[in-house]
C-alpha cells in the first residue's frame, strides 16, 4: 500500500506501509496535485505552470515518460488540479486559462496500449468554461463513481473587497459535453471552494 504526496517546494514522493520513501523525479514545475490511475501502474501530477504529466510506477519506482510524450502543456500560466477517471481512459484538469482571464475543465484521454510511440495524452474537446469571470487559480475536479459526471466549482467575482467571491459548485455531464447543474454554495461564505469530492454512491 502506498500514499502520494508532494507540495510546491517539495518533490513527489511515495510512503509505503511500512514507512519508506520512494524517490520521485524531478518535475517540470511545483507539483500542484497528483491523482492515481486505478490500476496502479500510473500518477497523474498537475504543475503549478499549466501542465499535466503521467509518471509510470512499478512498485519501487517511480519514472518520467517525457520521452513518450506523457506531457502536456495546458496552455495555463496557473496550477492545474487533476484527477482520474474511474477507469483509467480519462483525466480530468481544472485550471485558469493562459491570460489569467477564466477558469476552466478540460478532459484528456489518457491511452496506454501498446505502439510504437508508447502511451498518449490529448486534450478531448471542448473545455468547459467557467460562465462568469473567474480567475481563482485552483479550480477542483473530482470524476462520479460511474465515470459519467466530474463535478467542479468556479468562483465569480464580485468586485466587492469586501466580499470578492461568490463560490459555485458545477456538474458537468462527459457523455453529452455540456454542464448540467449549477448551484451557489454557502451563501454565507465568500471563499472560494478548492476542494470538491462524490459520494460513494454517487
Amino acid at each position: 500500500t502506498f500514499v502520494v504526496s508532494s507540495g510546491t517546494s517539495t518533490p513527489l514522493a511515495l510512503v509505503s506501509s511500512q514507512a519508506w520513501i520512494v524517490p520521485g523525479p524531478t518535475t517540470p514545475a511545483p507539483i500542484t496535485s497528483v491523482s492515481w490511475s486505478p490500476d496502479g501502474k500510473y500518477i497523474a501530477t498537475g504543475g503549478g505552470s499549466g501542465y499535466v504529466n503521467i509518471l509510470p510506477f512499478d512498485g519501487g519506482y517511480l519514472g518520467v515518460l517525457d520521452s513518450f510524450g506523457i506531457f502536456l502543456d495546458l496552455g495555463s500560466s496557473n496550477r492545474v488540479m487533476v484527477d482520474w477517471s474511474p477507469l483509467g481512459t480519462y483525466i480530468a484538469a481544472g485550471t485558469v486559462d493562459p491570460l489569467g482571464a477564466n477558469a476552466f475543465v478540460q478532459v484528456l484521454a489518457f491511452d496506454d496500449s501498446p505502439s510504437p510511440s508508447g502511451p498518449t495524452l490529448t486534450a478531448v474537446p471542448p473545455s468547459y468554461d467557467s460562465p462568469f469571470v473567474s480567475t481563482y487559480t485552483i479550480v477542483p475536479v473530482v470524476w462520479s463513481p460511474d465515470g459519467k459526471y466530474i463535478a467542479t466549482s468556479f468562483s465569480e467575482e464580485t468586485g466587492d473587497p469586501a466580499n470578492p467571491f461568490l463560490p459555485e459548485t458545477f456538474v458537468i455531464d462527459f457523455q453529452n459535453q455540456t454542464i448540467i447543474a449549477q448551484e451557489p454554495s454557502d451563501p454565507q461564505s465568500q471563499v472560494p471552494v478548492t476542494s470538491v469530492d462524490w459520494s460513494a454512491c454517487g
